[in-house]
């Protein structure tokens, strides 16, 4: 029994790093390694963008849910964002029922976005001998999971 609970305190310990070097990355890709003279966006932008892009139409509720913000402060970034014409309001069949897209303007920051992130995670890892795909697709799971614990 000891070294079951040895080998948990060791997986907690992996888990533990694991999350910590995935919020060190996340602060060096949005901070020194953003590219903010192509694309002036604070970090709730590129959150509720990045969900826009990959869920266009989605309402205001779908992307409060998804990005974790309140309602009150999503408004405040989708203004930003429409001030920015990195996103427009569209309503359907019902009126109160708003539904987001991301715009042109948009599309080509995000390009501008992942040219900069592609060359500066290819710089750090060697694509030759790192296996990026399982990165890629572990990370995914990852993220896929954190948002429906967060639900």
């Amino acid at each position: 029994m000891t070294s079951t609970t040895a080998q948990e305190s060791d997986d907690e310990r992996v888990l533990a790093d694991v999350a910590a070097r995935i919020a060190a990355i996340a602060r060096e890709l949005l901070g020194p390694h953003f590219p903010h003279e192509a694309v002036p966006l604070t970090r709730n932008e590129v959150a509720v963008l990045r969900h826009v892009e990959q869920h266009p139409g989605a309402t205001a509720g779908e992307v409060a849910r998804a990005t974790g913000l309140q309602r009150s402060n999503l408004s405040t970034v989708v203004r930003g964002l429409e001030e920015k014409q990195f996103l427009r309001r569209s309503t359907g069949s019902d009126a109160r029922t708003v539904h987001l897209r991301a715009t042109e303007v948009a599309a080509a920051s995000t390009a501008a976005v992942r040219r900069r992130w592609a060359q500066v995670v290819g710089a750090a890892l060697d694509p030759g001998t790192d296996d990026v795909e399982a990165l890629a697709a572990s990370l995914e799971r990852l993220e896929r999971g954190l948002v429906r614990l967060r639900s």
